[in-house]
């Protein structure tokens, strides 16, 4: 059995983000994706899962704790032969430019006289 550590995962453009309920307990078993804690920030309430099936063995959050990405939450441990979870893809949203400054165009037409 392996002792891994779970932080809390990448939640955009938000630091400092209070948890206001923690759904588990030391010696909890947990399956994998189970909700460990609910965070909410300004605009939602979130629950974070666990990454890992197994047990919990050292809790290291409470309710009213500010947490941000890496933040860490429990240490779990593990079966040997569990792979890890696939890395987290971080979309960016694509920068937009302004539009560059819209001018009126005057096109000449030569018509025949």
């Amino acid at each position: 059995m392996a002792i891994k550590q779970i932080t809390v995962p990448h939640l955009g453009d938000f630091s400092d983000i209070p948890i206001i309920e923690v759904y588990v307990k030391e010696g909890d078993s947990v399956a994998a994706d189970d909700s460990l804690i609910a965070l909410e920030s300004a605009k939602a309430v979130t629950d974070i899962p666990s990454p890992y099936s197994g047990t919990i063995v050292k809790l290291l959050v409470k309710e009213g704790d500010l947490v941000s990405e890496g933040s860490p939450i429990a240490e779990i441990e593990v079966a040997e032969g569990e792979a890890p979870p696939p890395p987290e893809v971080k979309q960016e949203e694509p920068k937009r430019e302004a539009p560059p400054a819209t001018k009126k165009r005057l096109h000449r037409v030569c018509l025949p006289v």
